[in-house]
């Protein structure tokens, strides 16, 4: 049994470090993306969108940030079942959030388990 779901991640292609100022943006980018999103997950739920930063210990420059679109907890029947759904609409999201943000933003988008 492990914790699984559906995530989106932005880095810039640059490999530079996201400034506070660049976050809210996504984060706010996002949200508005929420309101008019129609997918919904496997559960027929609406998408999270908790929006997140990856962050290095001891250091306050962050690299990554993520999109948490779902998050389950189960075994491997239920990764795969709940991964039929959630995978395609992860990548369909990214799609649509990609020229919504800075072009020199690389949008990445996964289902897998943390």
């Amino acid at each position: 049994m492990s914790d699984f779901g559906a995530i989106i991640s932005i880095r810039k292609k640059d490999a530079a470090a996201f400034s506070e100022a660049e976050f809210q943006e996504i984060e706010r980018i996002t949200q508005a993306y929420k309101e008019s999103c129609s997918h919904k997950n496997s559960m027929a739920k609406p998408y999270l969108f908790d929006v997140g930063k990856t962050t290095i210990l001891g250091k306050s420059d962050f690299f990554e940030v993520n999109i948490l679109l779902s998050d389950y907890w189960g075994d491997a029947k239920m990764f795969n079942w709940h991964a039929e759904i959630d995978e395609k609409d992860a990548k369909i999201i990214a799609g649509e959030l990609t020229p919504l943000l800075p072009e020199n933003y690389a949008l990445k988008s996964a289902f897998e388990r943390w």
